[in-house]
């Protein structure tokens, strides 16, 4: 059995190598800052677009309409609680809002990826 040598490397190998992935790592990070900018542009333009389309369908709906007359008259909301409130219920712009909702889901995402792709790409490693 033979002893294997002791391998000389060469002076400064670990420091270039260091320095080329972090280079790597900076491009990968400045890529993903852009994409990840480009999907909060895009999801603020979405959100705000679903902003208007959901106060249309409120509007639409008598939602609000509802709303006010069981706060307008006490004695209403005692005698047709149950039928306030499932009319109530049913004039809820459901799909509206869930549409809203991904798109505050999605923005929330893409902004906590967007900063952690930004602090990889500018603060020093």
């Amino acid at each position: 059995m033979g002893q294997l040598g002791l391998i000389n490397l060469p002076a400064g190998l670990e420091q270039n190598v260091l320095l080329r992935l972090d280079r790597e790592q900076k491009k990968r990070a400045k890529i993903q800052l852009i994409i990840f900018g480009l999907v909060d542009l895009m999801t603020l333009a979405g959100l705000v677009v679903s902003i208007v389309f959901l106060s249309n369908l409120f509007a639409q709906s008598g939602f609000f309409q509802y709303l006010f007359l069981i706060f307008s008259d006490g004695s209403l909301l005692f005698s047709f609680g149950q039928e306030l409130l499932m009319s109530l219920i049913e004039s809820l712009p459901i799909w509206g809002a869930i549409i809203f909702f991904s798109f505050i889901i999605i923005l929330v995402w893409s902004l906590a990826k967007t900063i952690s792709q930004a602090r990889v790409f500018l603060l020093p490693v």
